[in-house]
């Protein structure tokens, strides 16, 4: 699934509920959230607030502590950031690359991919393609991505994978942290 529309109209909560839902089906028994490294703090939060028995592992410390961390049994949801995760991934031999059900990539385009991480970017989806789901938030449409991935042939060839066989959700309408905003400064009282 794509979830597309502006800042704060719910791709959150939506992607956690989703997340919950599968992990309690049994559909996924393992997810990979990654996401820009301000927001980690974020997601971490909403978890505690809407689904807050599930288990939720950070990717963090050293380059042997991480190693250790993508490969632990019984972690449901690991979140990492992009840069940790290209990182990563690059040191870790292709036949012990840890295995997901689902693939959340948060805030697609929130910072521009060097080359070097738009290539594996694009290898991370060709890898999740046809073996897991992949999920991708995103505030930018289909026309911005070659400023994310570079090469308009990098970028097809991305979207190609990402948008075959796919559910696009594109929300609309006022943000409700800017709502909530509006709703406060009304309320003030006037000095």
């Amino acid at each position: 699934a794509l979830l597309a529309d502006e800042m704060g109209l719910g791709k959150t909560m939506q992607t956690i509920t989703a997340i919950r839902l599968l992990l309690r089906s049994g559909q996924a028994r393992r997810i990979l959230l990654i996401c820009p490294t301000p927001l980690i703090p974020n997601w971490q939060r909403e978890f505690r607030t809407w689904a807050e028995e599930l288990p939720v592992v950070v990717m963090e410390g050293n380059g042997a502590r991480r190693r250790m961390l993508w490969t632990m049994p019984g972690v449901p949801i690991l979140i990492a950031n992009y840069e940790l995760m290209t990182r990563d991934l690059t040191e870790i031999p292709e036949e012990e690359q840890p295995k997901f059900d689902l693939l959340v990539l948060d805030e697609f385009g929130y910072v521009p991919a060097s080359k070097a991480g738009a290539e594996l970017l694009f290898d991370v989806i060709a890898t999740a393609y046809e073996r897991s789901s992949i999920v991708l938030t995103t505030n930018l449409g289909f026309e911005q991505w070659t400023e994310i991935l570079g090469p308009e042939r990098l970028t097809g060839a991305a979207l190609d994978r990402l948008t075959h066989r796919c559910v696009i959700v594109e929300t609309t309408g006022e943000s409700y942290r800017l709502h909530d905003a509006k709703r406060r400064r009304r309320s003030e009282p006037k000095s």
